[in-house]
C-alpha cells in the first residue's frame, strides 16, 4: 500500500463521509445528508466483528492476519486481534493488543484521543 493511501485511510477512521448540504429556505446550510461508503478495509474489518459475533473465532483469526498483511499502516489489525482474544477469553494477549493498538495511535497523527482513551480503558479493565 502507498504510503498516501495509509495516511488517508488513518485520517478518515475507515468511514468515507460525502456530505450533501441542504438550504434552508433562509439560505442557511442545514443538517447534511450523509452517505457512508464502506471500502475494502471496511468490508475486511467489519467481518472480523461479525464472525467474532458469530463465535466463528478461527475465521476471525485469518481475517485479522489479513487486516495486519495487508493495512499494517492502520490500526485495525491491532484492535480487531484485541476483540479476537478478548473472544476467546484470553486476557493476557487481549491486554498486549490493545495496548499495542493504543501505542499504534498514540505514534501516528489523525487518531482522535477518545479512541486511544478507549483502548486504555480495555487494557486497565482486562488487567483487574
Amino acid at each position: 500500500m502507498r504510503k498516501n493511501e495509509a495516511e488517508r485511510l488513518n485520517s478518515i477512521k475507515s468511514l468515507h463521509i460525502e456530505q450533501n448540504m441542504e438550504k434552508s429556505e433562509a439560505g442557511r446550510d442545514v443538517l447534511p445528508n450523509l452517505v457512508l461508503v464502506e471500502d475494502e478495509l471496511d468490508l475486511l474489518s467489519n467481518s472480523v466483528i461479525y464472525l467474532i459475533q458469530e463465535g466463528q473465532l478461527d475465521k476471525a483469526e485469518e481475517k485479522c492476519r489479513e487486516l495486519l498483511d495487508n493495512y499494517p499502516d492502520v490500526v485495525d489489525g491491532l484492535d480487531r486481534f484485541a476483540m479476537l482474544y478478548e473472544a476467546r477469553g484470553e486476557k493476557q494477549l487481549a491486554v498486549e493488543y490493545y495496548q499495542k493498538a493504543a501505542n499504534f495511535m498514540e505514534s501516528r497523527p489523525g487518531y482522535d484521543r477518545e479512541l486511544i482513551r478507549s483502548a486504555l480503558n480495555k487494557v486497565k479493565k482486562l488487567s483487574e
